[in-house]
């Protein structure tokens, strides 16, 4: 186990270039990415493996040559070692874990292709400290905060099916993907981003927030999305009309308890939020003309950017590892144009078919301080949906948004509310069936734990249709979904429709 890792942030701040922030939770079992050089790329090792802080030794012939330990720690793509002093004879590796049998990789080029390593166990980092040109730094200045022990991602015990049922996203495809939407110049070898715009860039361009022109307003709402990610949100939108419409997230940390959490767990993580604390990264979309792009049509661009306002190739979002763009927002974003793995080569286009979300408040958590309450925030919310069909919404977002605010639900807000989003909606198609058990069926499942990625998708994945989600049984009678539809189908990505 990791107890303790120290770095310089001087140094860990040039190393940020092309790696980004340590996962503070890192467990996997699929593939590791070592690299083994002088802040370069001597060998690389793709290790099947959940390894804490490999020993690495280089051989030539029949001498081996060792590196300090443990080497510098800096996970590019997911988790990397970077070791010196280079060597440039070496013909092998001696790759060795805790608890694991040291395995000797030959080095082919510069890759040791898929080594495995068996009877190692995840990696878990309970403690950092941290120096700033050789002075520690100590709270509140930094403080180390341990990961929480119920996530969203704990539903599913495969390191790369959350957030990941898509595809799989690499560094230099992230870098290749922004390249395409105009967001950098080009791409380093490694993918590192070279001449990137910025979060203030960004927002200058797309006339957000302070930004704005012609009086128009940008919509705000903050709260918790309790049912998919557990990150405490502070949302921003702005629509200049069809065709020209931004919106950004800045996503913190979320409550303590994800499946139970008390209303002052969450009040603390809504009024952190708000008060940007605990910041994890900040992910925005535009739809509008890009010239040039996409036959000058408009599309939907995705933007990841750190805390510094930085612009990163990825999110750790559901604390299994670092998970690239497109593919980590496509997972829920639509993404009728990706097809696994945004290419490397620079082939790709620039429209993945991304959507915008609905902002579907049934499956939120809001704080009880005024102002951010629910009540109080119903209207602002109101507007943000409206934003979302100025966005080239799909099929199933054009029905669902006018359908919550054309009925009344079991929520009630004070008259000075203009807008209340009826939570207790269900779609025509639906209530067309006359049947009790398919209506609660959609009220307490498909609402609340499909609904939300589900109305981003083509209309074979659009569960707000009866008939796509209740197929008839044998001897004519409608059938709900079972385990092999909830597999094949109801899973993002799966492939139940062919």
């Amino acid at each position: 186990m990791i107890k303790q890792v120290l770095f310089s942030l001087q140094e860990w701040d040039q190393e940020s270039r092309r790696a980004q922030q340590l996962p503070l939770n890192s467990s996997r079992d699929s593939v590791m990415d070592t690299f083994v050089s002088e802040r370069g790329s001597l060998a690389r090792i793709a290790a099947q493996s959940q390894c804490t802080l490999p020993s690495v030794s280089l051989t030539t012939f029949s001498s081996f040559s060792s590196f300090s330990s443990p080497c510098a720690y800096s996970p590019l793509e997911s988790a990397s070692i970077l070791c010196g002093p280079n060597h440039p004879g070496a013909t092998a590796a001696l790759l060795s874990c805790e608890n694991a049998t040291p395995v000797s990789a030959p080095i082919s080029g510069t890759s040791f292709g898929t080594v495995v390593l068996a009877g190692v166990t995840p990696p878990t980092v309970s403690n950092m400290t941290a120096t700033l040109h050789g002075h520690p730094l100590v709270a509140p200045v930094a403080t180390f905060q341990a990961p929480p022990a119920n996530v969203p991602s704990n539903i599913t015990k495969r390191a790369d099916n959350f957030l990941a049922e898509k595809g799989l996203d690499s560094r230099l495809g992230a870098c290749k993907y922004y390249q395409a939407i105009g967001a950098v110049r080009s791409c380093g070898p490694q993918g590192e981003l070279i001449k990137p715009i910025n979060y203030e860039e960004w927002q200058r361009a797309v006339r957000i927030g302070r930004h704005s022109h012609g009086g128009v307003p940008t919509f705000h709402a903050s709260y918790i999305n309790k049912v998919d990610l557990n990150l405490a949100r502070v949302h921003q939108s702005i629509s200049y009309g069809p065709n020209d419409t931004a919106a950004v997230v800045c996503n913190h940390l979320g409550a303590s308890d994800f499946f139970n959490p008390t209303q002052a767990d969450i009040d603390t993580a809504v009024l952190n939020a708000v008060n940007n604390r605990n910041l994890v990264a900040c992910v925005a979309m535009d739809y509008m003309v890009s010239p040039g792009m996409n036959s000058n049509q408009p599309f939907i661009r995705f933007l990841i950017f750190g805390p510094n306002g930085q612009l990163l190739p990825s999110a750790n979002l559901d604390g299994r590892r670092e998970k690239f763009v497109p593919g980590t927002c496509v997972v829920c974003h639509g993404g009728d144009h990706y097809a696994g793995k945004f290419p490397e080569d620079g082939s790709g286009f620039a429209n993945v078919g991304g959507h915008f979300l609905p902002y579907d408040i049934g499956n939120f958590e809001f704080a009880s301080s005024p102002g951010l309450q629910k009540c109080s925030q119903e209207d602002q919310i109101f507007h943000l949906n409206q934003n979302v069909l100025n966005a080239g919404p799909t099929g199933a977002e054009s029905d669902l948004i006018p359908g919550w605010y054309s009925t009344t639900g079991s929520v009630s807000c004070p008259s000075t509310v203009h807008h209340v989003l009826n939570e207790d909606y269900i779609p025509p198609s639906w209530q067309a069936s006359g049947d009790p058990i398919a209506i609660s069926h959609y009220h307490d499942v498909g609402a609340r734990s499909c609904r939300t990625c589900h109305v981003a998708m083509i209309e074979a994945y659009n569960f707000d249709h009866y008939g796509n989600v209740v197929t008839p049984s044998g001897n004519g009678t409608a059938q709900l979904p079972g385990r092999t539809f909830d597999f094949q189908v109801t899973v993002c990505g799966g492939s139940g429709h062919g």
